[in-house]
């Protein structure tokens, strides 16, 4: 009878420390696979703000928050975007894993409001999981690998074929290649795929 009981202890134990150990690894930002996103830091975070404008930051506000499941990323004001350093960078993407303690943030829209002029070299670096972008009519530049989104990425401007041909577009706009076309109001604008 001793060793009967034992024996149960022992696979209760067991079965304790195996819940234990998978409660853990459930819930352990080391395993993000297995982390529902509506338990992540961000979600928790109703949403946060920093200023991305150039010559003054605070012309632009951008804004992140968690709405009905999805990332949306707002940037709204009038002017340009400011840059960001390739090496140092301190861009969209790194504030966000930053502020997440080192969530990796997939952003799933992205809406450049009217008013925003030029969007700043890397400002969207590392955005490859983005799902709709919104770029306003008001853009004249896009700087240097201020594009970095992804295959299934749509990219929609809020004006014509004609208007889009128009922005200053840097050789290297979206590095990676990855955007295929832009849906504008009267039409779509076929990117042309450069072989690196």
């Amino acid at each position: 009878m001793k060793r009967k009981n034992r024996i149960l202890i022992d696979l209760a134990v067991i079965l304790v420390l195996i819940l234990g150990v998978t409660l853990y690894c459930l819930h352990r930002p080391g395993y993000p696979i297995l982390y529902k996103i509506s338990d992540t830091p961000l979600n928790r975070m109703v949403k946060y703000t920093w200023n991305v404008g150039t010559p003054d930051k605070k012309d632009i506000k951008a804004v992140c928050k968690f709405d009905n499941n999805d990332f949306i990323l707002s940037c709204s004001g009038t002017g340009a975007m400011m840059d960001f350093d390739r090496v140092n960078r301190v861009d969209a993407w790194n504030i966000l894993n930053n502020i997440t303690t080192g969530w990796a943030v997939n952003i799933d829209r992205v809406y450049v409001n009217e008013g925003i002029t030029s969007i700043g070299t890397n400002e969207f670096k590392w955005f490859i999981e983005t799902k709709e972008v919104y770029l306003p009519s008001t853009l004249i530049s896009i700087k240097e690998g201020a594009m970095d989104f992804g295959y299934d990425t749509k990219v929609y401007y809020n004006s014509t074929v004609e208007d889009w041909n128009r922005i200053d577009l840097d050789e290297e706009w979206q590095r990676g290649n990855w955007i295929t076309q832009i849906n504008c109001t009267d039409g779509i604008v076929e990117i042309p795929r450069k072989i690196y």
